[in-house]
């Protein structure tokens, strides 16, 4: 009796950290601007890119002109959930 009881026990704590695991998500964080889906800031974040590649911007100067390209749509740096 006393071996079942401990079974159940440990199945109650596996089944519980599995559950919690799957529930809990972390948040993206990525380029967010009110009233915007999260598909839409990739999107927009793809279309600045591909004009600036299409510029031919070295790439060590991307990252910024990316960053000062979605600056300039309205976004800034937060997390969806």
């Amino acid at each position: 009796m006393r071996n079942k009881s401990i079974v159940y026990s440990l199945l109650i704590v596996f089944y519980t950290i599995a559950l919690a695991g799957c529930a809990s998500t972390p948040p993206v964080v990525f380029w967010k601007k009110d009233n915007t889906h999260y598909k839409k800031a990739q999107d927009d974040y793809n279309k600045c890119e591909y004009d600036i590649k299409m510029n031919k911007v070295p790439k060590d100067e991307r990252t910024e002109l990316v960053d000062n390209c979605m600056q300039m749509h309205g976004y800034r740096v937060g997390s969806y959930h």
